[in-house]
């Protein structure tokens, strides 16, 4: 079938205007990936991932978050961010009515179930920080889980009241010499 130079012409306008669509609606549903705080790999979903601002001196920080799980068992057995040298798995433990930090290898999480690493509990701790955490900001942490993979998670730094744990808390790691 032979089509005049107007409906060419028309079709390709057409085509254009249907990639434009496409276009502003993958750069939205980025966006909005990037805003939401979930990620998600192999059915293990990170949500919620916040960090508390620290003071521009302060060496080291710590990150917060939900894992949940909606497959089999699987382990998050390491974390790296480029806003430190070094991420730790920890959690906290009374000892002798003290707490402690204790350092992790690894944290299972269950089949179908969840985690919440929180202040006063399992958090990883960002060791030797190469920039301030500032209020209103973010970075990229990402964490590797034995099955899942790595899972990348935006974390926006942020004052939480909720917690009832202050950033002084975290303040035995802040300004230790190496």
């Amino acid at each position: 079938m032979k089509k005049s130079i107007r409906q060419v012409i028309g079709q390709g306008i057409n085509q254009g205007a249907n990639q434009g669509v496409k276009a502003a609606l993958v750069s939205v549903f980025v966006i909005a990936a990037l805003c939401s705080q979930t990620s998600w790999s192999a059915g293990v979903m990170v949500e919620h991932a916040w960090s508390l601002p620290m003071p521009p001196v302060a060496r080291n920080g710590a990150a917060y978050f939900a894992i949940k799980n909606h497959g089999s068992t699987d382990k998050l057995i390491g974390a790296r961010s480029d806003i430190a040298d070094e991420v730790q798995i920890h959690t906290i433990v009374h000892i002798e009515g003290q707490m402690k930090m204790q350092l992790l290898s690894s944290v299972e999480v269950p089949m179908h179930g969840s985690i919440n690493f929180e202040p006063g509990g399992m958090h990883l701790m960002l060791l030797g920080l190469k920039e301030p955490l500032e209020e209103g900001g973010h970075y990229l942490l990402r964490l590797t889980f034995e099955k899942a993979g790595e899972v990348d998670v935006m974390v926006m730094v942020k004052m939480n009241t909720e917690d009832g744990m202050s950033s002084s808390e975290h303040s035995d790691h802040n300004n230790s010499a190496d």
